[in-house]
């Protein structure tokens, strides 16, 4: 249960937090530099703790808001998850393995500096009308997700991904 993620970029300069573009998602993220970012820029990967996907199933139950966090491997053997142990994303996610004895805790006190930002879970899907413009690699042998520009970029734009043909869309809203 190591840490996953780490950024591509410096982005706490250029990867901006605020509430999205897609009517009742929340936050989005945003390209805040000055600069267009060029097609296939890598973003970073996915932050979280990899986990046998059994392991989550107990906290997915208990904590049903994690599901929209929490990356699920296309083979279905495991999940990246990037909640705390409410299942609620802060601004850093840590590493530990919530199923071992004293784990969460180890990582919580002596490992307390090994944390990575969370900022890439703030991607959304488009709203109807717009296009993806981040592309996911998933590495099933390294149990890690690279996300990278499909296209040029522009200051102030929002990126968006494809969450993929498993993912639950019923909470969307819209006509």
């Amino acid at each position: 249960g190591g840490n996953n993620g780490s950024h591509g970029l410096d982005s706490s300069s250029i990867l901006d937090v605020r509430p999205s573009n897609v009517p009742g998602a929340g936050l989005g993220l945003f390209y805040a530099g000055s600069e267009p970012l060029r097609k296939g820029t890598v973003l970073g990967s996915y932050p979280g703790v990899v986990i046998p996907l059994p392991q989550n199933l107990d906290k997915l139950r208990t904590y049903p808001q994690c599901e929209g966090y929490t990356w699920r491997f296309g083979d279905n053997q495991f999940v990246i998850d990037p909640t705390d142990s409410q299942g609620n994303i802060q601004c850093t996610v840590g590493g530990g393995n919530p199923s071992t004895l004293g784990s969460r805790l180890l990582f919580s006190t002596l490992l307390g500096w090994w944390q990575v930002p969370t900022t890439l879970c703030r991607i959304n899907e488009p709203p109807k009308g717009f296009d993806v413009n981040v592309v996911t690699d998933e590495d099933s042998q390294h149990r890690c997700v690279v996300f990278s520009l499909e296209r040029d970029v522009y200051p102030g734009e929002e990126f968006y991904i494809d969450y993929g043909p498993s993912y639950d869309r019923s909470g969307y809203g819209g006509p």
